[in-house]
């Protein structure tokens, strides 16, 4: 089958995207994915590996000349479908309200079937960043749109009971990783050293994590991403020799960066009701990679955290995260008890073969 994705990032970085297409091509489908340099110009459009096509839109024009993404998006969904429409999808997929209305577009313009990958509640993760009339908007566009979706994928049981009364049929893929080491493998890192590989943003504790190492002896992080934030971080990183900026990490560099280290940091802000549900792919990382978790309490990754023995729980804010270095920081008989028990959940339950063949079989609902 042919199936046309809708990404709105560069998807180089997007390690759901990128997990679903190579299994998806991997089974002998064709995927080509429309993407959006909208962080990142320089990142090629083309081939990414055997039977995946990128076609990036580009900020261009009068939308490059507009501030902000909320009034960016609605040229980028008219962009996006021009650039798909051209491929003889069977199947669209659409990640995330910010591409879906593209998605519903192209399904009533080919009568293709149309998949809903939610990655998150939309809503919910903008609440902080933007006024409720655009909250409220968000919430109402998702709604109406979902009633052309014939199939919503989301990434964990939070979102699947979030989204299972809508009336659209709803499979758990979560963003687990295909390199689980055979082993636990102590760290690389000299000196201990915390990971934090993701999005800048003032929900994700980036900026008090900077401030708990720069407090803490012995401790260093080493620190990637990308987004509006970026210069802050930089800048906050540069304060002490102790917080090294990589700036945008590439994927294939994740995995071995995560076993260098000691811990990782998936800390989400517990106020925001999408952090309280989400499962970052931190989280997954560090479970392949037999390394220690750094979560929130009152958050779901904290309660998966708090279940395995995989890590620490902390509250959302400097001191506590303190305590936690240290306490890490000083007993490496805990962090490679807390690295096992996440290998071991790895293997047995937190692994990409599973979801894949959920994947699959929402393919297969479509036929051919």
């Amino acid at each position: 089958m042919n199936v046309g994705m809708i990404v709105s990032n560069e998807v180089v970085r997007d390690t759901r995207v990128l997990l679903e297409a190579r299994a998806l091509a991997r089974n002998g489908h064709a995927v080509r994915i429309v993407g959006w340099d909208r962080f990142d110009p320089t990142v090629p459009s083309g081939p990414i590996g055997p039977g995946i096509d990128v076609d990036l839109v580009r900020t261009r024009g009068l939308m490059s000349a507009l501030p902000g993404d909320l009034l960016k998006n609605p040229l980028f969904w008219k962009r996006a479908y021009r650039q798909s429409r051209s491929w003889p999808a069977d199947v669209w997929w659409a990640h995330d309200l910010d591409t879906l209305r593209a998605g519903v577009w192209l399904k009533r313009e080919t009568g293709r079937p149309l998949v809903f990958d939610a990655h998150e509640v939309f809503s919910l993760m903008i609440a902080d960043d933007y006024s409720a009339r655009v909250v409220r908007f968000a919430e109402k566009l998702e709604a109406k749109l979902l009633r052309e979706v014939d199939r919503i994928v989301t990434v964990n049981a939070a979102l699947e009971e979030h989204y299972k009364d809508g009336g659209v049929p709803v499979t758990v893929v979560m963003n687990c990783r295909e390199d689980i080491s055979p082993r636990y493998e102590p760290p690389t890192a000299p000196e201990f050293t915390v990971l934090y590989v993701g999005t800048f943003h003032r929900q994700r504790f980036v900026f008090e994590l900077i401030q708990a190492v720069q407090e803490t002896a012995g401790v260093r992080l080493k620190i990637g991403g990308h987004k509006a934030l970026t210069d802050e971080v930089r800048d906050r990183c540069a304060e002490s020799d102790r917080t090294t900026f990589l700036g945008p990490v590439p994927e294939d560099q994740v995995m071995p960066l995560t076993r260098e280290c000691h811990l990782v940091s998936a800390v989400l802000d517990p106020s925001n009701g999408n952090n309280r549900m989400g499962t970052p792919n931190k989280v997954f990382e560090a479970l392949a990679a037999g390394r220690p978790i750094l979560a929130a309490k009152r958050t779901l990754s904290g309660n998966l955290v708090e279940a395995v023995d995989c890590g620490l729980t902390i509250g959302y804010n400097v001191e506590a995260c303190k305590w936690a270095l240290e306490k890490l920081r000083d007993n490496p008989e805990l962090q490679r008890r807390m690295g096992d028990a996440g290998l071991r959940a790895a293997r047995d339950e937190y692994n990409w073969p599973a979801q894949e063949v959920r994947l699959l079989e929402v393919l297969g609902r479509f036929g051919r």
